[in-house]
């Protein structure tokens, strides 16, 4: 990748494609939807609107972009047109099966047992409404691909818990502590923003300088 981006020609436009409400539209050539569930939505109907074929292997890889997206269409940013560009993603051969086996049958045991320690530090900020887990850099230890194994934890809580605001923060290796938003009626996106960061109203994240420590009773980034 890294000589392939060297050998482009610095006089090239930038064609900016993406769903997130951040987005600055810092390209020549900006296609942004907030509205879409995911780029992978955005680039189906750009496809689409412009008569260009659809094998099943363009249709394979931007349903997996719809339904990682969507958490298999369970989180807020599943709509209605979401579901209508999956349905004919499928109609163009997109392979289910095997979509299936590789983003829901996909947990190894040393992330499952990861996990296990995640919920066990699960803590509930009443006054807030919010839920907050954490997960140390010694909870790493013996895991071979730590930002695998804590994917989707963010997305789980916010699926089964009924509060309004989910918030995972991570310890990473180089000193930095990775925040994950989730919400069904929060903008995160702009608390995020204001942390640094960026992403999606319902679904966003931050890095900050620092490490976790618990001080009177909550976690803070210190």
């Amino acid at each position: 990748m890294h000589e392939i981006i060297e050998g482009l020609k610095e006089d090239l436009p930038i064609i900016n494609i993406d769903h997130h409400a951040t987005n600055q539209n810092y390209g020549q050539l900006n296609l942004v939807d907030a509205e879409a569930s995911s780029t992978a939505e955005v680039v189906y109907n750009f496809f689409s609107h412009n008569n260009v074929k659809i094998d099943k292997h363009i249709a394979t890889a931007l349903l997996v972009g719809i339904l990682t997206d969507t958490t298999n269409f369970t989180n807020p940013g599943t709509t209605v047109s979401s579901m209508r560009v999956a349905s004919e993603l499928i109609s163009h051969g997109a392979r289910t099966n095997e979509i299936s086996k590789n983003l829901l049958k996909n947990k190894s045991i040393d992330a499952l047992r990861l996990w296990g320690k995640t919920l066990a530090r699960l803590e509930e900020n009443k006054e807030l409404n919010m839920a907050i887990a954490v997960i140390k850099k010694e909870d790493f230890t013996d895991i071979q691909s730590p930002g695998e194994a804590v994917e989707g934890v963010a997305n789980f809580l916010n699926a089964l818990l009924n509060v309004s605001l989910v918030l995972v923060l991570r310890e990473t290796d180089d000193g930095f502590v990775k925040g994950s938003f989730r919400s069904t009626d929060v903008d995160v996106s702009q608390i995020a923003q204001a942390l640094g960061g960026g992403g999606h109203k319902k679904a966003a994240g931050f890095t900050i300088k620092g490490k976790l420590d618990k001080v009177d009773g909550r976690w803070q980034i210190v």
